[in-house]
């Protein structure tokens, strides 16, 4: 006779404590994120197994998918009822290549670090932001996923924080003056940006009154910004900050460098990633 589920026993399955969370880690220069899709805030664990509290907020994903030659995983987050205040700390952030992580627990097993399930660990893009939500993907190479040395996973990408006196041979340029005029809410004029070529204060962030902005792109006498700034900026004083995109470095035809990392800022014997991947199979290091 066929074995039937009893229906007590399907019940507590359907119970809350029962119930899997995810747990988001979003890995920033300043600060590191720490949400849940639960509910109510959740008390786990970080990556490094201290007790940390996860915030409950409007946070969904797309499913993981794979590439037809098994070489990548990517994955769509969406984070739903973006406030003012929450706009403004992601204005504040630079996310491309910085890392994610998901995690999966059981509300009844949060007891121990142990009990985590790993679902997917990778490198983010920019993030696409509107008045009702953030939109995130992020990628993982599947066959860089377990290279690890002591205290920091392998990249291609620098892990140090650009101007940090310990770790990285720049400091960055500054600059400040007064907004003269804005065009279409992400273009700010300023007139004491001159002599620069284009691109010069890309990856940095020009601060108005309290407020950040990550600038993608610059050219004399002007700079664009991700978002804009929730009040008209013009004639009020401005900080800006230059940034780097935290590549080694890259050259067109002409030998004309179109990054904006280590090579732009003449500072290679300071990168902090690597220029390949050692293969355990292949016999590496």
């Amino acid at each position: 006779m066929a074995r039937n589920t009893s229906q007590a026993v399907k019940d507590e399955s359907k119970q809350e404590f029962n119930k899997p969370v995810e747990l988001y880690q979003v890995f920033l220069d300043e600060e590191t994120l720490y949400l849940t899709n639960s509910p109510q805030d959740v008390d786990f664990f970080d990556e490094d197994g201290t007790p940390q509290t996860y915030l409950s907020i409007g946070i969904d994903r797309s499913d993981i998918h794979t590439t037809l030659e098994q070489q990548s995983n990517r994955v769509t987050i969406t984070i739903d009822n973006v406030n003012r205040e929450f706009s403004a700390r992601l204005a504040h952030q630079e996310f491309r290549n910085k890392q994610v992580a998901i995690w999966k627990v059981f509300k009844g097993h949060l007891e121990s670090f142990a009990n985590r399930v790993e679902l997917f660990a990778g490198v983010m893009d920019d993030p696409s932001v509107d008045e009702q939500q953030v939109e995130l993907t992020a990628y993982s190479r599947i066959d860089m996923y377990d290279a690890r040395i002591p205290a920091r996973k392998y990249g291609t990408n620098c892990p140090w924080r650009f101007g940090d006196p310990e770790t990285c041979g720049v400091t960055p340029p500054t600059a400040s003056g007064t907004v003269d005029s804005v065009s279409d809410f992400t273009t700010l004029y300023l007139s004491e940006l001159t002599g620069h070529d284009d691109h010069y204060w890309a990856y940095g962030f020009i601060t108005v009154d309290g407020e950040s902005r990550f600038v993608v792109d610059s050219g004399d006498g002007w700079v664009r910004i991700r978002i804009p700034f929730f009040s008209d900026p013009t004639g009020e004083n401005y900080q800006l900050k230059a940034g780097c995109d935290k590549t080694f470095g890259a050259e067109d035809e002409g030998q004309n460098e179109i990054n904006h990392g280590c090579k732009f800022w003449n500072n290679t014997e300071f990168f902090g990633g690597f220029l390949f991947i050692p293969d355990d199979r292949k016999g590496g290091l």
